[in-house]
């Protein structure tokens, strides 16, 4: 009795260990969910299929088999809920709103206060996890006249980021991006990183959920448990992401 009740301890670890998680989402997060998934399979022994991108290209997927979902922003995953019974949702990390200019900045661009003093060509992307993103950030201030002047010089409305780094990286035309700041990570030949005022800055999260699937998985919940921990800080933080900003303000 006692060697099969330590058989089936034995086989019940194999399986707990071999267990596999299936985690879709954005593109945006999606590199530093991507090493740490790397970091989480080679310490437990779990194996992690991460599918990221504009959701119409994984629904079909996630709809049959996912156990995490990811977003950008709250609304985002909001959103989600329209196709997705998702449960128990954790904030875990935010960015930053940036703007993306050319290598070398020609246009001299410093901030928010550039974009609406030159005469320049800006590509924003209304949709996904940055819907009303560029109007937040240039009606901060309360100047309707402001979102006349930024309104007026945009050249490009993506409806992701995908789509967005497309277009970059087809239309040199294009002086400024509004976007978080970890796309930059994209785009490091072609581009500069430049910080947007505090009176204007933005933040959003990096929001993780279960399905109903991935509510029954312990594996779920342990790599949930990982992604708070320091060594998944570090790393989120490598990308552009940290829990708080507080100090940077």
């Amino acid at each position: 009795m006692k060697i099969f009740t330590l058989g089936v301890l034995l086989a019940s670890f194999s399986t707990f260990a071999q267990e596999s998680i299936n985690i879709y989402g954005p593109g945006g997060p999606a590199p530093a969910i991507k090493e740490n998934a790397k970091v989480f399979q080679d310490k437990f022994g779990v194996i992690i299929n991460l599918t990221s991108g504009p959701q119409n290209k994984w629904q079909e997927s996630a709809l049959k088999n996912a156990d995490l979902i990811y977003s950008g922003s709250e609304a985002m995953l909001h959103d989600m809920k329209r196709n997705f019974d998702l449960f128990k949702s954790k904030a875990l990390y935010m960015r930053p709103v940036s703007i993306l200019v050319r290598k070398g900045n020609p246009k001299n661009i410093t901030g928010i206060k550039s974009l609406l003093d030159k005469d320049i060509k800006i590509m924003v992307v209304n949709g996904a996890g940055q819907t009303g993103l560029w109007e937040d950030v240039i009606g901060r201030t309360g100047k309707v006249s402001d979102i006349d002047n930024i309104n007026s010089k945009i050249t490009f409305y993506a409806n992701n980021s995908a789509e967005a780094l497309k277009k970059w990286n087809d239309d040199p035309a294009v002086d400024a991006w509004i976007i978080w700041n970890h796309w930059q990570n994209n785009i490091k030949d072609t581009s500069e990183l430049i910080s947007v005022e505090p009176q204007y800055r933005i933040y959003r999260p990096f929001s993780i959920a279960y399905t109903s699937s991935g509510l029954t998985k312990e594996n779920t919940k342990k790599f949930i448990e990982y992604l708070s921990s320091n060594e998944a800080s570090e790393i989120f933080a490598r990308y552009g992401w940290k829990p708080s900003w507080e100090t940077d303000r």
